[in-house]
């Protein structure tokens, strides 16, 4: 997810349960196997998400979308203030710095 997330960023995350679904251009936080992992939505089509890193030209494979956990609101650098996650897509999401 360079530029936009880091190695070593601490990410918090807002669970999907009771919230509304995500939208195109959001960074979710998905389960691949035994991994997390944290990219921007493409799209969501009957039960299927795919999602895309930032710095990736390619669309990751598709994965149910159950396996989405979460959507990252906010970000922590150690060394730099949070920032706007910015998309290629239309949307942007707001992050707050935290003091």
């Amino acid at each position: 997810m360079l530029p936009t997330l880091r190695r070593g960023d601490h990410l918090l995350v807002a669970p999907l349960r009771g919230a509304p679904s995500p939208r195109p251009g959001e960074v979710v936080l998905a389960r691949r196997g035994s991994q997390l992992v944290a990219h921007r939505l493409v799209a969501v089509k009957r039960g299927i998400a795919i999602t895309c890193g930032d710095a990736s030209s390619r669309y990751d494979p598709p994965l149910a979308f159950r396996d989405l956990l979460g959507r990252v609101v906010r970000v922590k650098r150690s060394r730099n203030p949070a920032r706007r996650l910015r998309s290629w897509w239309s949307n942007h999401i707001r992050i707050r710095r935290e003091r």
